[in-house]
């Protein structure tokens, strides 16, 4: 609960201006292959096909 209030918090920090957000460039790959084994997982478990490209 205290993450969300955190992280909601920043938002509206950044919404009026307070602060400003650091933008670099990242590996869309890295944040997304947990995503897909989590999501390969339980598509086996429900008998689906998942594909992540």
């Amino acid at each position: 609960m205290e993450r969300l209030l955190n992280t909601l918090l920043e938002i509206s920090k950044l919404e009026a201006g307070i602060i400003q957000p650091d933008k670099k460039d990242f590996d869309l790959d890295d944040i997304l292959a947990c995503v897909r084994t989590e999501y390969t997982e339980i598509s086996l478990q429900r008998q689906l096909k998942f594909q992540c490209a």
